[in-house]
């Protein structure tokens, strides 16, 4: 089940990024993105856990994807695909933008699956020296 994120979740949220991420986001930063009025938040629930979290800014008809993260033992279970899907059923927006490390093959790979196309890169964008592809998906 997808609701929409809270603090209350900001545990589950923290561990998954932690396990996601070399350089994960901080609490403080998830919990600013719960007041911040342009952010539009959600989480995907299973036995009132999250296992997994989807964190952008929701800009007149665009959303850009800030932080995406599915539980390591919970993934290429199609649960990034239904957050993305559910932001583009519940939102109206006309594009999604998002940037992925180069080196991020599976992220790449389900960008690519769900439409995204590129649409620029960022050189050495990244701590650890990896290009950023810029992506867009136009929803129709």
């Amino acid at each position: 089940m997808i609701v929409k994120a809270e603090s209350n979740h900001l545990k589950d949220i923290a561990a998954i990024e932690n396990q996601s991420f070399d350089r994960p986001w901080s609490p403080r930063s998830f919990l600013s993105e719960f007041s911040n009025n342009t952010s539009s938040n959600w989480v995907y629930m299973k036995n009132n856990r999250v296992i997994g979290y989807l964190f952008g800014w929701k800009i007149d008809c665009d959303y850009h994807i800030n932080n995406i993260a599915v539980d390591l033992l919970e993934r290429r279970k199609g649960i990034a695909e239904k957050m993305i899907d559910n932001i583009i059923f519940n939102l109206n927006i006309k594009n999604i933008f998002l940037e992925v490390s180069d080196l991020n093959k599976g992220a790449i790979s389900l960008y690519q699956k769900l439409g995204f196309k590129e649409n620029g890169s960022r050189i050495k964008y990244y701590h650890d020296g990896s290009d950023a592809i810029l992506y867009e998906l136009e929803i129709k």
